[in-house]
């Protein structure tokens, strides 16, 4: 797909934090589709109950299944954390493995270790958020320049 011959990048989202031996640049890049986190966690499937009747039903309040899911969501955001910060120059993971699921989760005590303090990371998140997620401050600016620019033609 094309707007007026342009087709769009993926959007990246900067955050600096000063330091006195050089500020620190952070990106984060939005994610477009969940097909390698798919791969490496598919989705859990819910236990399959058979009723007196013979019907075969999917039992969604099953507690395992539940903890299943809970641990699938929390993976899945560690996971577009990680994939989203890989768009920083230079960054070098020591304890995250991108490919590894195990691994995701310890992102924000990695990002501690580095020095980042509680309200950075914070900050880190934000950009995360605004990168991969719709910001509506950033629409609403986007949008009256563009009626600006229409209303001055």
């Amino acid at each position: 797909m094309k707007i007026h011959g342009k087709k769009l990048g993926p959007r990246v989202e900067t955050v600096v934090f000063p330091r006195p031996d050089g500020d620190v640049v952070i990106q984060a890049r939005c994610i477009t589709d969940f097909e390698d986190f798919e791969k490496l966690c598919p989705t859990p499937e819910p236990p399959k109950v058979r009723r007196a009747s013979g019907e075969i039903f999917e039992n969604i309040e099953d507690a395992g299944y539940k903890t299943r899911m809970d641990e699938h969501g929390k993976r899945r955001g560690a996971w577009i954390a990680v994939q989203s910060l890989q768009a920083t120059p230079g960054l070098e993971w020591e304890n995250v493995k991108p490919e590894d699921p195990e691994t995701w989760a310890s992102y924000d005590e990695e990002l501690a270790e580095f020095g980042l303090s509680p309200g950075e990371r914070s900050r880190v998140t934000s950009c995360i958020l605004d990168a991969c997620g719709l910001n509506q401050s950033k629409i609403d600016e986007a949008t009256k320049r563009f009626l600006a620019t229409q209303a001055s033609q």
